[in-house]
């Protein structure tokens, strides 16, 4: 399921670039917690 935030993002010309599974720590998987890298290139 997406945020309201990333479909905001995504209607707005912004694609994801990458996706970071343990950017802040070891668990963030097992706390649903992962970074969502997104750009918008003109």
């Amino acid at each position: 399921m997406r945020s309201k935030a990333i479909d905001f993002y995504i209607r707005n010309g912004f694609k994801v670039n990458g996706i970071d599974l343990s950017c802040y720590t070891n668990d963030d998987i097992g706390k649903n917690e992962v970074r969502i890298e997104m750009v918008c290139r003109m």
